[in-house]
């Protein structure tokens, strides 16, 4: 009987060792259709916050920004915008990394308007940086102007169907 116990639990232990790869939930995976890895999107997503943070305001939309982003640049571009950006994204991180010796989301508050400032003046920079910084700051901004944490505080918006005033003198 003790042999037949062994011999059972060697064969789970086998079997487990043998399903053990498959049941790995993987590492990075790339934004479908774009090109862009888990570390870059991840950096869109930062520098997408850094240019307009709203971290404290109770902004409720039915998507994240970077997914907001993504989905933008996935169906609302053409294919040589698509690869400007991702080669944006390419040239920010050698740019973040070659001028301030550290990745993006650990700069300060200083560094990071040091870096806007330099992307906005757009002297020195490629068209690829260019497109990365007008296509993200224009989705983050449209993405919280869509907001309705913006629309109910800022502008006098109503849902559909609005008010109905039954007697109203004509």
């Amino acid at each position: 009987m003790k042999r037949r116990k062994a011999l059972q639990f060697v064969a789970i232990g086998t079997a487990s060792i043998a399903l053990w790869p498959s049941c790995k939930m993987g590492g990075p995976k790339a934004v479908e259709g774009l090109g862009l890895d888990a570390d870059q999107e991840a950096l869109v997503d930062q520098f997408a916050t850094a240019i307009l943070p709203v971290e404290g305001l109770p902004v409720e939309t039915p998507e994240k920004r970077i997914d907001f982003i993504t989905t933008m640049l996935r169906d609302c571009t053409s294919p040589d915008e698509r690869s400007q950006f991702k080669n944006g994204v390419n040239e920010l991180q050698e740019y973040i990394q070659n001028t301030f010796q550290k990745p993006f989301d650990h700069l300060s508050a200083s560094d990071k308007e040091t870096a806007f400032s330099h992307l906005q003046d757009g002297d020195g920079i490629s068209a690829n940086l260019k497109v990365l910084y007008s296509k993200t700051r224009s989705w983050s901004i449209q993405h919280f102007t869509t907001s309705s944490y913006f629309l109910n505080t800022y502008t006098d918006f109503q849902f559909v169907p609005g008010h109905f005033y039954g007697c109203v003198p004509v």
